[in-house]
Formats: C-alpha cells, sequence, structure tokens
C-alpha cells in the first residue's frame, strides 16, 4: 500500500488527514486526526489529498518599526509579509499508476496576525511598511497597510517582548482527470503560521513645574 503522510490542515490542536491507496488506484482509504475543517467524503477525497502535496511558501514577516528595533505603546505598528509569500499555489497529484490525478489551485484572501497580547487583526492583502509621506497620519486606505496597536508592554515593564505569529488563509478549489469530472470547493484553508518576537516600548514623559 502506498501511504501518503498527512499534513496539518487546522490550527493546534493539530487537525490533520491522509491517504492511503491500496493495489487498486481507484479505491482509497482516509484516515483522520482531530476533526477536519472540511471533512473527507467521497466527494472531495482527491481535492484534500491534492491539497496533502502543496508544497506552502512559509511567508517571512516584517514591521514597522523593524522588529530589530522595538515598537511602542499606543502607536501603531505597521506589519506586513514578503509579497512572494502572498500568491496563489497549488499541485497536481497522481494516484500511482498514474490513471487518476487531482490538481488543486489555492489563492491567498486574507493574512491573520495573532500579536501575542490576547489580541488578533485580519487584513485583506500581505501589507506593507511604513511609508515616511504618511508622516503622523493615518495610512491610505487603498494603501494595502495592516496595523495593530499595543497598549501594554508584557508585565508592564518596559522592553515587554511578544510573539507576533501570521497565517495566510486561501480560498482552495480543486479539479480531477480520470475521476468522472470530479471537482470541488475546499473552502478556506490556512498555510503555515510563522511566528517572530517584537519588542514594545512603553514612552514615558516626565512634566516638571518651573
Amino acid at each position: 500500500m502506498d501511504s501518503h503522510a498527512p499534513p496539518e490542515v487546522g490550527t493546534p490542536p493539530y487537525l490533520s488527514m491522509g491517504v492511503v491507496f491500496c493495489p487498486d488506484p481507484t479505491v482509497v482509504g482516509v484516515f483522520t486526526v482531530g476533526t477536519l475543517s472540511t471533512p473527507p467524503t467521497a466527494a472531495n477525497v482527491l481535492g484534500l489529498w491534492a491539497l496533502s502535496q502543496v508544497s506552502w511558501t512559509p511567508p517571512s514577516l516584517g514591521a514597522s518599526p523593524p522588529l530589530t528595533a522595538a515598537a511602542v505603546t499606543n502607536l501603531p505598528t505597521y506589519v506586513y509579509l514578503n509579497p512572494g509569500a502572498y500568491q496563489a499555489t497549488g499541485t497536481t497529484a497522481t494516484v500511482p499508476g498514474g490513471a487518476v490525478s487531482a490538481t488543486i489551485v489555492a489563492t491567498p484572501v486574507k493574512v491573520v496576525w495573532s500579536t501575542g497580547d490576547g489580541g488578533s487583526v485580519t487584513c485583506p492583502g500581505p501589507g506593507v511598511p511604513y511609508d515616511d509621506a504618511w508622516g503622523n497620519s493615518p495610512a491610505p486606505a487603498d494603501s494595502g497597510a495592516c496595523t495593530y496597536t499595543y497598549t501594554d508592554t508584557s508585565n508592564d515593564q518596559p522592553g515587554g517582548t511578544y510573539s507576533l505569529s501570521a497565517t495566510v488563509w486561501y480560498h482552495a478549489t480543486w479539479t480531477s482527470t480520470g475521476a468522472g469530472g470530479a471537482a470541488g470547493d475546499l473552502g478556506l484553508v490556512p498555510g503555515p503560521t510563522v511566528t517572530e518576537q517584537i519588542t514594545v516600548d512603553q514612552i514615558a514623559s516626565v512634566i516638571t513645574a518651573g
């Protein structure tokens, strides 16, 4: 039997699935761990199998101020991904013997950011770095900017550190050959989650009379 390693299909606790092909390539078995966001059925098993073969491009995270410096409480932090990670992807998976194949296309639709302080922000694109031309004004609505404002540092201490993570969500559809025209829509599926550390500082001022 030809077994295919299970991929992660959801977020922790990891929801995974796998497909096992018997000597007869038209017969498949499906195993799951946890509960899939898109449960396997006779109608979508080929699409889920093709999804398990996609080579995702993990994004690189960026921020303004840069992650090598420190964000400041009560001021917007601009978060963004490398543009190359926010593109359509997919693959064609072929059953051993070549009689059946499935092609999947996954198109990015949003990025979900977890900011590490209990907050999150969802943006309909990869975001962009801060532009000096914006000055102290909010970024223009058509700029593609994605921001989050930290309101405190961890443990109320200067230089608090949080885990900033991002997950690109894709709309996945699939087609097939050799399977009677089977095709389908798997809805939204997550790509890999990438995490970086971000430091957040408070700016204090002292006002004296005189």
